[in-house]
């Protein structure tokens, strides 16, 4: 059958110009104000199904870091990697359907306004409850679409022809499922006659039409029906009073009459008859206390059949989904097919159904209970917390090798290092002789700083070999990285130090294939669907954690290019080779319990403010993989969890969070690592330093916000959140003096200049390019400030590459 776009486009005009006009008629018979109080009376009644419809709309509008795994779903479907694309669509549809139907359940539980209320809000309410569960049917497909477009005009990087079929595509694909999900909840089928109501294949109106009746009398479903006549006191006219009382004989000489008269076919018209069903629990017809008699009858759970069928499968179709995406190793690929979008959305449904039936099993199944089966889970999740190890750090069984120390390490490494650069130059008798050596500080910033970090040492060691000759690799001795600029410095450390059989020129090419693997989905995968699980056991399950699903994705990211046998973040991070030259490599993470800005360092430092508690490898922690030495500085907030470890013979449980928390640049440890070298090593005088610092910004320049609105409150958060970056910028000045007094060293700040590049663990292509744009400007800059200008102003030797 032949489908117009004008047939297409009609799907959504009907709904639409019902719901315009019931709002009319209400907006004609109510004031404004009792009109809006209504609304957000129904509207509050939807409880916790609107906080993931919310925290959507958040993520996929609002929050670069959710358009941009949108963007990644195009990404992959341009070059035919369909699997995220067809999740996304199959999550949309899960997601829309159960959030309607959660909307229509928890309203049809709550409200029961239509006992008190005129016929006229009675009717308006009835029209906000239709439109609010149309709103979220809709919703899911609404933004996402309005996320497409957004990254469609920010999408320049592809060609005219990519970004209009590829965006399209998906647009189109999307607008479609809208289309057919809006088709079977509105559009209506057979005849329509006074008192029967056409039916819908989806929706309240695929409910039986008995459900129908009594769902739509805004009673409260599961409250007591109450049926009540006037008793004969009530009157005083004797002809009123006296029909009355001829009419109150007929049940009340009677005991079986007084009970079944009002469910008697024979006595009471069908339409109006309590149904058989209703369990009648008691009545007042023998009490003359009271003006009314009343007839109170028990709705059964059998009652709504088939509304119940939807919740329980809808809640059973949500434990099911939940548990098996919660079960896959991080690392086995999966979470990268169904990718991010997809997962939030299925997350989202999945919430919704599981709501709705913890509502079923609290206002149907125990609604008699003294007992909230929502109350006691809460309880269960409060005290298993207590007895949980939250999310322990990954500990291998294996000895930890004997570290050497910051000195010792450095006087070995200058040795050999003003070596090889006498040995490639002519050789000079000054025994004053300085000697360039480079020290590294990378900012934290999720992946986007880790992209940066190990993309531009990867380039700048290209291009200083091609165009200078000079061995980057050699030259560094030092590198101190936070968050995700940890991220990027362990990833260079690998390939540069690690893996020793990687080439200069194939650098960039690893390092760029491991950004651009997808992190992301499984720390998705892990935190709304595994954590989830985790809640409800007292024990952490690690297969749940996402910090361990964090720390499998980069194993996984880079052994797609080293192999299973050499990839060295599923190895040992602490090597067992004393002959090693490698150069000091800093992790910072901040210990929750005491406020310490702490290292896990591949070297032990010499000297340092209260060693024992801030190295962590001294006494805390034994050896661990590469990957988890890492993560215990990337604890971004919210995304991962803090690390959980037990000190001091296990009576101790500390826990370790982002090394930004205190101080966001890894200046500070390495201005300790300079007061290391200038107390223990007698070879630093001969040093000029180079000190690179990798920021995302400039937040010298930065301005300052103005803190007008609720200032007393607000001056508290700012003020707490504030001072890391006070601590940061003064640990970064006093470096930078100390760099600068050091035989006139040189400090060189570059800053990632490019702000479309969102603070995710996943990046798009176009993130991708905008780093690396940003990067080559940096490398061909030919002014004083450039930095291959300011390695030229060193007058002294590097080693030779090659």
């Amino acid at each position: 059958m032949k489908i117009t776009f004008k047939d297409f486009l009609g799907t959504f005009i009907l709904p639409i110009k019902t719901a315009s006009k019931l709002l009319e008629v209400s907006f004609k018979q109510l004031p404004l104000r009792t009109v809006i109080g209504d609304f957000f009376s129904v509207a509050s009644s939807i409880g916790f199904v609107a906080i993931p419809a919310f925290l959507a709309g958040l993520i996929f509008i609002l929050l670069e870091q959710g358009r941009d795994t949108l963007l990644l779903v195009v990404e992959k479907m341009i070059v035919l990697d369909l699997w995220p694309l067809i999740c996304l669509l199959v999550s949309l549809v899960i997601y829309s359907g159960f959030a309607e139907l959660g909307v229509r359940y928890a309203i049809y539980i709550s409200d029961n306004s239509g006992r008190n209320l005129t016929d006229e809000r009675v009717f308006f309410r009835k029209t906000s409850q239709k439109l609010l569960a149309a709103l979220f049917l809709l919703w899911p497909f609404l933004i996402t679409m309005v996320g497409l477009v957004i990254c469609y005009f920010r999408a320049t990087y592809l060609s005219d022809l990519q970004r209009n079929v590829s965006f399209g595509i998906c647009f189109a694909l999307i607008y479609w499922l809208m289309a057919a999900m809006t088709s079977l909840y509105f559009d209506k089928f057979g005849k329509s006659a006074p008192g029967n109501a056409q039916d819908t294949r989806l929706g309240e109106r695929s409910l039986s039409k008995k459900e129908r009746f009594w769902l739509g009398k805004l009673y409260g479903i599961y409250d007591d029906y109450i049926y009540t006549l006037p008793k004969p006191s009530t009157f005083i006219s004797t002809p009123f009073k006296t029909p009355i009382i001829s009419f109150t004989d007929l049940f009340k000489s009677t005991p079986t009459v007084n009970e079944t008269f009002l469910q008697d076919p024979l006595i009471i018209k069908k339409d109006r008859k309590i149904p058989d069903e209703f369990q009648l629990v008691g009545n007042n017809v023998s009490s003359g206390k009271k003006e009314l008699f009343k007839w109170v009858y028990r709705i059964p759970t059998s009652f709504y059949k088939t509304l119940h069928f939807q919740i329980i499968g809808m809640a059973s179709c949500s434990s099911i989904i939940l548990v098996a995406i919660a079960l896959p190793e991080a690392g086995s690929g999966i979470y990268q097919k169904i990718g991010a979008p997809a997962l939030v959305c299925l997350a989202f449904g999945c919430y919704c159904g599981l709501y709705a039936g913890l509502l079923f099993l609290d206002k149907a199944l125990l609604r008699s209970s003294p007992i909230s089966v929502r109350l006691l889970i809460a309880i269960v999740v409060i005290v298993f917390s207590v007895f949980n190890h939250d999310h322990p750090v990954r500990i291998t069984q294996e000895q930890l090798p004997k570290r050497p120390t910051v000195a010792r390490q450095f006087d070995r490494w200058f040795k050999s290092y003003v070596n090889r650069i006498d040995s490639t130059n002519a050789p000079r008798t000054d025994p004053n002789k300085k000697y360039p050596v480079f020290f590294i500080c990378a900012e934290g910033g999720a992946l986007r700083t880790g992209a940066y970090t190990g993309l531009y040492l990867t380039k700048l060691e290209e291009i200083m070999s091609d165009s200078l000759g000079i061995d980057l690799r050699g030259s560094i001795f030092a590198m101190s990285g936070v968050s995700g600029g940890a991220v990027g410095l362990g990833v260079y450390n690998a390939i540069a130090y690690r893996q020793k059989d990687i080439q200069q020129d194939n650098a960039t090419r690893l390092a760029t294939s491991f950004f651009s693997h997808d992190a992301l989905s499984p720390l998705i995968g892990k935190m709304f669907f595994g954590e989830f699980l985790n809640l409800f056991w007292p024990r952490n399950i690690d297969r749940f954690s996402r910090a361990t699903a964090l720390e499998k994705s980069w194993e996984q990211a880079y052994g797609e290019f080293s192999g299973p046998s050499h990839n060295v973040f599923s190895s040992n991070f602490i090597e067992n080779n004393p002959d090693s030259l490698s150069p000091l490599l800093i992790f910072n993470t901040s210990e929750v319990e005491s406020g310490f800005q702490c290292w896990v360092s591949n070297l032990e430092p010499d000297i340092m403010l209260f060693k024992d508690k801030r190295d962590l490898f001294l006494r805390k922690i034994r050896q661990v993989r590469y990957s988890t030495a890492i993560n215990f500085s990337s604890r971004f907030p919210l995304f991962s969890p803090g690390a959980a470890i037990r000190a001091d013979s296990g009576k101790a449980k500390l826990h370790y969070v982002d090394g930004g928390y205190v101080e966001n640049k890894g200046t500070a440890s390495m201005l300790e690592v300079f007061q290391i070298l200038k107390a223990k090593s007698s070879n630093f005088k001969n040093v000029v330093p180079v000190m690179i610092y990798l920021q995302f910004s400039d937040e010298a320049s930065a301005p300052v916000n103005d803190i007008n609105f609720a200032n007393e409150l607000t001056e508290i958060i700012y003020g707490i959140y504030n001072t890391r970056s006070g601590r940061t910028s003064t640990s970064e000045q006093l470096l930078k003096n100390a760099v600068a007094d050091h035989n006139r060293g040189l400090n060189v700040d570059q800053p990632l200049r490019s702000k479309s590049v969102p603070m995710n663990w996943v990046l798009s292509s176009q993130s991708i390019e905008n780093i690396n744009r940003d990067i080559n400007e940096k490398l061909t800059d030919t002014t004083s400030k450039g930095i291959i200008a300011v390695v030229r102003e060193v007058k002294t030797r590097y080693p030779k590459n090659g």
